[in-house]
């Protein structure tokens, strides 16, 4: 007996999980792209799993289709009554709907703990993510506004450093590096400036909005009607036997058409000008938020490159003697083995960082081999140019390794969790918690549609 009731509770289970699963793979494809669209809204899949998941699990309870009760009234004795079985099952439907409203309003309580797990694990994803952007920005925000004098003074460290003995491209990006650090803070302030006159107009702007949407709503259901109702007039066949039905549906086409023309007259006569205007305000708090990420972004790339250009020095003086030794092979192979042999030098180049100038000329005293342009003294006229860049390239960047290198590391310390956070590999435990927490809860971008 206690084999027979395991194997039909296996057999009750089985049914209810295949259930979840036609159900879902019907409902899941209709109503997820709608609501995960926007990445904006933090609707989740694991949050809208789990509503799918509470509300189907609920309407197995509930008669007179509910699944789970006709399956326990298989398994259950004669004498428990199937009205018995639906007295029974009451409170567990309340706690099921109890358990579908708590998640509806208080989404973070689904949300938060995957998303703290998935912030703070190996395979988190970097700072740049666009999903996580609006709640990172939102921590970054208050950071500048908190250390501000302590970045401004960093910033101005960094540019009293003394960089005069390096290569005019190194100097530009250190300066435009700065120069962009300094701006941060005008973008920081547009942001707040835009965000705070879209914020101000929405207030007046979105009971127009609802009042408005709510109308074109029906417009639409209406126009739907309108050309069911067409539709079906162009299937009568026989005019003679459907003039009543004709006549019902022509009255019911002008009615509708009238009820849409009352319905559009009611728009209130500022809508015209209202929504342009939240359009045009909300495009600009979404364009200073792209301006300031491009300037961090810049702002800091010029020091991730300033870095790995000095940092790469010893590699560049190891292959000093390398390419001076295509003067050997000017004078002394012919053409296509002395191409062979500059060509591998620019190729190694160009693994380098900074040199461009340098595989440049390379790459003009290869071509003064090449066919009829064949010109061995020209190339080794730009042969010499390029080792006078290449030792001029090797002093300074030497003599940066030990007079920059420091300061450009206090500085990049100083500014990777705030100017340059988006360029972090990852964020912090303590700044992915806290994203965490405030990519669980829902937020409401209905004003933007």
């Amino acid at each position: 007996m206690g084999t027979v009731f395991c194997g039909d509770v296996g057999h009750l289970y089985f049914r209810v999980l295949s259930d979840f699963i036609e159900i879902a793979v019907v409902v899941v494809p209709i109503v997820a792209p709608i609501l995960l669209a926007d990445p904006s809204a933090n609707i989740t899949a694991v949050w809208l799993g789990v509503m799918i998941g509470l509300n189907i699990q609920t309407s197995f309870l509930t008669p007179p289709f509910g699944f789970a009760l006709f399956y326990l009234r298989g398994v259950a004795d004669q004498v428990v009554k199937t009205v018995s079985i639906y007295k029974g099952v009451v409170p567990f439907i309340g706690l099921q709907l109890l358990a579908l409203v708590i998640t509806g309003f208080f989404p973070s309580l689904v949300n938060y703990l995957p998303n703290r797990t998935y912030l703070t694990s190996e395979s988190a994803p970097p700072p740049m993510n666009p999903r996580i952007q609006p709640c990172l920005e939102e921590q970054v925000l208050t950071l500048y506004a908190n250390q501000e004098t302590s970045l401004v003074a960093a910033i101005d460290a960094m540019a009293s450093v003394d960089a005069s003995y390096m290569s005019s491209a190194a100097n530009q990006v250190l300066q435009d590096s700065l120069g962009k650090a300094r701006d941060t803070f005008v973008k920081v302030e547009n942001i707040y400036q835009t965000k705070a006159e879209l914020t101000d107009f929405s207030k007046g702007y979105e009971a127009l909005h609802y009042q408005v949407r709510d109308i074109q709503f029906n417009v639409r259901n209406n126009k739907r009607l309108v050309e069911d109702a067409q539709l079906q007039l162009r299937r009568l066949e026989d005019i003679s036997l459907n003039d009543n039905r004709r006549a019902a549906l022509e009255a019911k086409i002008d009615e509708l058409g009238r009820f849409n023309e009352l319905l559009e007259a009611s728009i209130p006569q500022e809508w015209a000008t209202q929504r342009p205007m939240f359009e045009k305000l909300n495009k600009a708090e979404k364009q200073s938020r792209t301006q300031y990420r491009r300037n961090v972004d810049e702002a800091y790339e010029g020091i991730q490159e300033l870095r790995l250009w000095i940092s790469q020095v010893p590699k560049l003086a190891q292959m000093k003697n390398d390419v001076a030794a295509l003067a050997l092979s000017i004078d002394q192979l012919d053409a296509k083995s002395a191409m062979a042999a500059i060509k591998l030098q620019e190729q190694q180049l160009g693994e380098l960082a900074g040199v461009s100038s340098i595989k440049s000329k390379l790459s003009k005293t290869r071509r003064a081999l090449k066919g009829s342009k064949y010109d061995p003294e020209k190339a080794k006229g730009l042969h010499n140019q390029a080792m006078q860049m290449l030792d001029v390239e090797i002093v300074w960047r030497e003599r940066a390794l030990t007079d920059l290198a420091p300061a450009l590391v206090s500085y990049d310390m100083a500014i990777k969790e705030s100017i340059g956070l988006r360029l972090q590999e990852r964020m912090s435990d303590d700044l992915a918690t806290t994203v965490s927490a405030c990519m669980a809860t829902h937020k409401d971008i209905s004003l933007q549609f």
